[in-house]
């Protein structure tokens, strides 16, 4: 019950904003988990996931590059590449790539997991909106405004037109990106 109760306390910090504090209590439970389930267990493999985030929010990115390699690399060999907790932690090591500077590795894995995640989940699930979002931002980020208003398009092209309420609301950040993307081209 303790890694569950000292997990369950970390991951409580982390969802309050309370990274700082999230941190040893996260490395304390992945050292437990690591020695009782070892490494590929799915709970050890979700810590590592949760550690690599919160260390790539506090800035610690090269730590955190490596655990997020780690998580992404356990889950897709115990859950397979298309599992939405796999997709997640290709985000997070996406997002630690571009923390670091690394854009084009990052636009890689967010294209890769934006793919699968359209596949298996469909364009409008939250998870394929997010990676397609991030992948517009990181565009628009590293100087590709045109590319970034294409991307951001077809994340607004692929939602039902038929809920429109769902759409406007679902399309916000693509065109936000859209309205940054064209201000950046002077149009």
């Amino acid at each position: 019950l303790r890694p569950r109760a000292v997990g369950n306390l970390g991951a409580l910090l982390v969802r309050t904003g309370r990274l700082t504090e999230a941190i040893p209590i996260l490395e304390d439970t992945l050292k437990v988990k690591r020695a009782k389930y070892g490494d590929h267990h799915l709970t050890t493999l979700s810590t590592i996931n949760d550690l690599g985030m919160v260390l790539s929010k506090s800035g610690s990115t090269q730590r955190a590059l490596g655990l997020a390699q780690e998580a992404y690399d356990g889950r897709t060999e115990v859950l397979g590449e298309g599992d939405p907790r796999t997709i997640t932690s290709l985000l997070n090591l996406a997002n630690a790539h571009t923390r670091l500077g690394q854009p084009d590795e990052a636009l890689t894995l967010l294209r890769e997991g934006a793919d699968r995640a359209k596949q298996r989940l469909g364009p409008e699930h939250p998870l394929t909106q997010n990676l397609r979002n991030t992948c517009a931002k990181t565009l628009l980020d590293s100087d590709h405004p045109q590319e970034a208003v294409q991307e951001a398009r077809a994340i607004i092209n692929d939602l039902d037109p038929s809920d429109q309420a769902a759409s406007l609301s679902k399309g916000l950040v693509a065109r936000s990106i859209v309205s940054t993307g064209l201000s950046a081209q002077g149009r």
